[in-house]
Parts: C-alpha cells; structure tokens; sequence
C-alpha cells in the first residue's frame, strides 16, 4: 500500500486498515524529514515544533480555520528550505515512497536497506476452510518447502494470521495414512528493499 494516491487513501480509509494507516506513516517520515532540515538550517536552534506550535495557537483563535497544504508550506518552507510544496504533491498526493531523512531519527540512528519479506499464505485458503483440504499450493513457496502438497487433508490448525509475516502457520495434515505437523512462517521468497532506521 505504501505507493496508494491520497485518492485511493480517500476512498478506502475507512474499509482497509493499510490504506488507513499509511496517512499516518506519511506524516512522520515528512515530518522528520522537515525537522531534520529545521535543526540542520538554525544549527538546532528551531524544529518543527515552531510550526505545529502555530497551528495550534491559529486554531484556538479561529475554530472554522481549515489548514490546507498550502499553508502548511508557507509555515515550513522559509524555516527549512526546499519546495515543500512539492513535496507534499510528489508523496502525499501521488504517493511516491519517501525516503527518509539520514539524520531524521536524531544523531543516535542510522539507515540501514533491508528486504522485507511480504506475506505469502503458499495454499489455498478457501479449499482450507471449506473442503478442508490442501489446494493450490504455490511451487517454492515456503509452505511447499515446509510439507504442504496438494490432496493432503487438514486434520487440525492452529488460527492464520492473515497478512501477519511474523506469525508462523502451524496445521497438522493426512498425506494418506500419514499425519504430519507442519510449521514455517508464511512469507514470500522475495520482498522489495526499504530503508529502515536502526540505532548505531
């Protein structure tokens, strides 16, 4: 989800905790971006909070004052340079991924490029849950790789946390006469490289 327009995010906000989420997510990276920028430019004399403090203080005067993207800009830009602006087109609006500020977690952190392994169920679900039988397992997928064929019949599971790839699936099967226990943590062979923070 992290590349959905602020449309999709409008139209699916309420029915998909992803899309729901990543305003959120956004939010901070900008905003740690823009603090970072603040510090650098005053030589840490100033931060965003200069910014948020006049929000707040616009909004206990006037309670009908809309804040709008140009106005967030026009707060920001003169303390930390830059097009803010378009910034907020080119990631809040389009989506873009924003990659975060080296310096934006403080001093303490740095960023590292990890690959994140999405989730991948390696069966059919469906089959599972109606005809409790093993369906459409996903050649090389870890499920295949832990047991899992095609034909097997389930036995007993523990519950699927769906799109959770930290929670291993834990099902024990028939594979003819043959019960089998089977564990492996639901997650694709490939996932994409993000930057993450890490502290040093």
């Amino acid at each position: 989800m992290r590349n959905a327009t602020n449309e999709r995010i409008l139209k699916d906000f309420f029915s998909d905790e992803a899309v729901g989420r990543l305003p959120y997510w956004r939010g901070a990276l900008l905003a740690m971006r823009w603090d970072a920028r603040i510090r650098a430019k005053s030589a840490g004399k100033s931060s965003l909070d200069v910014v948020m403090l006049k929000l707040f203080e616009d909004a206990k005067r006037d309670k009908q004052r809309v804040v709008t993207n140009a106005m967030i800009a026009g707060l920001i830009e003169p303390l930390a340079g830059g097009n803010v602006m378009a910034e907020i087109t080119e990631h809040v609006t389009n989506g873009d991924t924003i990659e975060p500020a080296p310096d934006g977690a403080g001093p303490g952190y740095e960023i590292v490029r990890v690959e994140l392994l999405p989730w991948e169920l390696g069966f059919d679900l469906e089959s599972l849950v109606q005809k409790k039988v093993i369906a459409g397992v996903v050649k090389g997928s870890a499920a295949e790789r832990a047991g899992l064929r095609d034909g097997q019949t389930l036995v007993q599971r523990k519950p699927i946390h769906l799109n959770d790839p930290t929670k291993p699936v834990e099902i024990t099967v028939k594979d003819g006469d043959v019960e089998r226990s089977i564990t492996y943590v639901p997650t694709a062979a490939k996932g994409p490289i993000v930057a993450q923070y890490r502290k040093r």
